[in-house]
């Protein structure tokens, strides 16, 4: 069963980075396991990532400018409960992520995702909290191999 929700969360990924589907949290029940497994902690509960921004919300954007898939986490606390926002993103695609302005211990990581190469985080940014309606704008740049990002203006 192991492996069951390993090809699913390889295929959600490849699918969300090609567009199909919004995100990945919206790809069905079999996705949703696959969240669950790859955030590794139990506990979590997994947000649906949202595509329109809500009032109350603060929007974190990154987009890919790098020769590889873009995995992109974003976890926060909110009244006691952890939860884990995700996206994929293939070159020149941007990932929105809307926070609730009372969330608490904001990390945003950044993985290059790929078949042939071993996955790896290459860029984390904490918050102990994000300002009320604030807006943080990213952009990756590289290799597969050598993934950097930034934060840029939005």
């Amino acid at each position: 069963m192991g492996h069951m929700f390993a090809i699913v969360r390889r295929l959600a990924v490849v699918g969300a980075a090609l567009g199909v589907g919004a995100c990945v949290a919206t790809a069905g029940a079999g996705v949703a396991m696959a969240q669950q497994v790859t955030s590794g902690q139990a506990g979590v509960q997994m947000a649906p990532l949202s595509v329109r921004h809500e009032a109350g919300h603060s929007v974190i954007s990154v987009t890919n400018g790098g020769g590889y898939v873009l995995r992109a986490y974003v976890d926060y606390t909110q009244n006691g409960t952890k939860h884990e926002l995700f996206d994929a993103k293939s070159l020149g695609f941007t990932a929105d992520f809307d926070v609730p302005d009372d969330a608490t211990d904001v990390t945003m990581r950044l993985d290059v995702y790929g078949a042939l190469f071993p996955d790896h985080t290459f860029y984390t940014k904490h918050w102990d909290s994000l300002a009320e309606g604030q807006h943080r704008c990213f952009k990756t740049w590289g290799t597969a191999f050598d993934g950097y990002a930034a934060e840029v203006a939005c």
